[in-house]
């Protein structure tokens, strides 16, 4: 789960900084940021520069030798993926990979080519919404860890003049988000790491292409409001951490009815009073599982009336709102998979999770 007491040692503080308006950030200090002086001075210049990703931590500012980015709701215990299903682990790993590209060919065309190899090293993460999020080390093609990402060409003294470079880069990152072996992805990860780079992909198209076929992995496009919408939940999760609310305790125990008690972790809490947000919240649930999408969207919206802070009701809106989209675009006017109902609200209780940490 995403607490950041379980931050990683490259992040080393959580605060408020004012950027016009008061927002929430990390700063990022590389252990090895005193070494790799250079590196590091160059890496901070053009990502500052980078226009904004969905899937690169937005950096803000320089603070001493560290620098701050935009707080994200990392998953900074994400266990590694043994999925039961074989199919659906691949499909997660490969949808990883083709963020991966993705944010690359935004580098690519973002950053003069002198400036690509700043970006040689990514901090692999993902967040809560089991979305690929990358920061970056300064690399170094001699240096044991910030090193291994970088191609042999490129530690021979090559420069980086094509993408086959890159397409290394995302082969071994692959070994490192995806399982090591029983995975239909490694094929595409073994000619990603060719040592020739006549044999790897020329481009990053040519791996977005193989992982998407290899792992099956669906087209999901995040429009601008989902995006948003994710963005205010962050924000509101850091918010939390650096001024932590009142605790809110229930007042008066009320039976439950069946609704409510779908997840262990609702069935732990006091029981909802009835009319409340949690109330319409757990009832959206509800609806949301048995297919009910446009119940469960007004649920949702009932119980953001009631709190407007209330982060799990954000979350399950905007899933309601990205699944019925989703689902209306190709089938017409059936309700969204099984599965895909499930990751959601598997999603849902993860954050819950989270929120249930933060508070104590």
């Amino acid at each position: 789960m995403s607490n950041w007491h379980d931050h990683s040692p490259e992040f080393v503080d959580v605060r408020e900084y004012d950027d016009g308006r008061p927002i929430v950030v990390m700063e990022l200090r590389p252990p090895d940021a005193d070494i790799l002086r250079r590196e590091w001075d160059e890496l901070r210049a053009a990502w500052l520069e980078l226009p904004p990703h969905p899937n690169i931590l937005d950096a803000i500012d320089r603070a001493g030798r560290g620098l701050l980015v935009r707080f994200a709701a990392i998953d900074w215990q994400r266990e590694p993926l043994e999925l039961e299903l074989a199919g659906e682990r691949d499909r997660l790993a490969a949808s990883w990979g083709i963020q991966l590209c993705q944010a690359y060919a935004h580098i690519a065309s973002a950053v003069p080519q002198h400036a690509l190899g700043a970006f040689l090293c990514p901090l692999l993460m993902t967040d809560l919404d089991s979305q690929l999020r990358l920061a970056f080390l300064p690399p170094s093609p001699y240096h044991r860890v910030t090193g291994r990402f970088v191609a042999p060409e490129i530690r021979a003294g090559a420069s980086l003049h094509d993408e086959t470079s890159i397409t290394f880069l995302v082969g071994r990152a692959m070994q490192e988000l995806a399982p090591p072996n029983a995975s239909a992805l490694e094929p595409v990860i073994v000619r990603c790491t060719e040592e020739d780079p006549v044999r790897r992909y020329r481009t990053l198209r040519e791996v977005r292409r193989a992982l998407r076929h290899a792992g099956r992995a669906r087209a999901r496009p995040r429009t601008e409001e989902h995006l948003s919408t994710w963005a205010a939940l962050e924000e509101e999760m850091g918010w939390r951490i650096v001024r932590p609310p009142p605790s809110e305790v229930s007042a008066v125990p009320i039976a439950r009815h069946a609704p409510y008690a779908d997840t262990p972790f609702d069935r732990a809490l006091a029981p909802p009073t009835p009319g409340s947000a949690r109330a319409h919240y757990l009832d959206g649930k509800a609806f949301f599982r048995n297919g009910r999408i446009d119940d469960a969207r007004a649920a949702f919206e009932r119980a953001l009336a009631l709190d407007p802070r209330m982060i799990e009701a954000m979350l399950l809106r905007r899933e309601v709102d990205r699944l019925a989209s989703a689902t209306l675009a190709a089938a017409g006017h059936q309700g969204p998979p099984n599965e895909d109902v499930e990751e959601a609200l598997a999603k849902s209780a993860r954050l819950e999770a989270q929120l249930a940490r933060l508070e104590e």
